[in-house]
């Protein structure tokens, strides 16, 4: 890093944990793997989205029958699933681009105050409650995201957006995080929320919760990202499964145990899973299993297995 101000951001982010960065822990989380089928998205919507503007060519050409397909990664399928959502309520293609700007704007920009491309005036961050220490915070760590984000690939723009620093509170934090809409005869207000956090909100996005709003909820995608069966490869390439995670997967899937003891930690009780079970509720439990491993919520995994071995796992990633 160039500047003491960058560097002191480095140093506040990571002590703090403060704008947790998923490829710290997952180098390969901007890769394009997933197929457009995981998202329940059909091509030919997908194909329009992206003639409007709103999705990307995330396209793999096929060389030997010159065929393209859809490439995905968590940060695209999140967006593509609120593209889905925003369709189902009637939210004309304009007001879309919107909220696109609103979440592809770049953190440091954010922070900082600075016109974000695509969204007339200027969003700013309230800094004015904050005390002078607070303010030296958000200026350093701005400065810290400005130096990284001038030297990312296109690919991984994702990792200093807004949407992407949400998408990573989610995974890394386990925090409730909502997409929230407002929308009037005469404009349209696009912010998010942190209900865990609800008290120390500001009182414009307190306003805006009192009013009727639409609220996209990114807990849900990311946990459907991680269940889905189709991407089970994929989480293993990308690191959200390690290879003992995967053994506990296909023992449930194969029906190779006794016991399968997931123990969460604080309150929350400890979740059994005994053989013996039909396909269809291994199928779902497989699911449920997918999302703990993918999201770390979990703090040991006690597999016993037909032939009376064990395997332990032990969850080393959970911030």
């Amino acid at each position: 890093m160039n500047s003491d101000a960058s560097n002191k951001g480095l140093q506040i982010i990571q002590e703090t944990g403060l704008m947790p960065s998923l490829e710290l822990l997952y180098p390969r989380i901007t890769e394009r793997r997933a197929a457009l089928n995981v998202t329940g998205v059909g091509t030919k919507a997908y194909l329009y989205w992206r003639s409007k503007g709103l999705v990307g060519e995330y396209t793999e050409v096929e060389k030997d029958v010159k065929r393209e397909w859809v490439r995905l990664n968590l940060y695209d399928f999140v967006w593509v699933k609120m593209l889905q959502s925003m369709r189902t309520f009637g939210m004309s293609v304009e007001n879309m681009k919107h909220i696109k700007s609103y979440l592809e704007a770049d953190m440091a920009k954010l922070l900082s105050g600075q016109p974000i491309d695509g969204i007339e005036g200027e969003i700013v961050v309230a800094t004015e409650h904050l005390s002078e220490e607070n303010k030296e915070v958000v200026k350093n760590v701005s400065a810290y995201l400005t130096e990284v984000s001038s030297s990312l690939e296109p690919e991984e723009k994702h990792l200093t957006t807004l949407l992407g620093s949400l998408i990573s509170t989610v995974v890394l934090k386990n925090k409730r995080v909502s997409i929230l809409i407002t929308q009037t005869e005469d404009s349209m207000m696009c912010s998010f929320a942190i209900p865990e956090l609800i008290e120390n909100t500001t009182e414009h996005l307190l306003e805006q919760l009192s009013a009727p709003h639409f609220n996209i909820p990114l807990n849900g995608y990311v946990e459907e990202f991680m269940g889905n069966p189709k991407n089970e490869n994929n989480l293993f390439e990308w690191g959200f499964i390690s290879p003992k995670e995967m053994k506990v997967i296909e023992a449930l899937r194969n029906n190779d145990y006794k016991e399968i003891l997931i123990k969460k930690g604080g309150i929350e009780k400890e979740i059994i899973i005994e053989a013996k079970l039909s396909k269809e509720i291994n199928g779902a439990k497989a699911k449920e299993l997918r999302k703990i491993l993918g999201l770390k919520e979990y703090e040991q995994i006690v597999l016993k297995y037909r032939n009376d071995n064990t395997l332990y796992v032990e969850n080393r990633k959970r911030i």
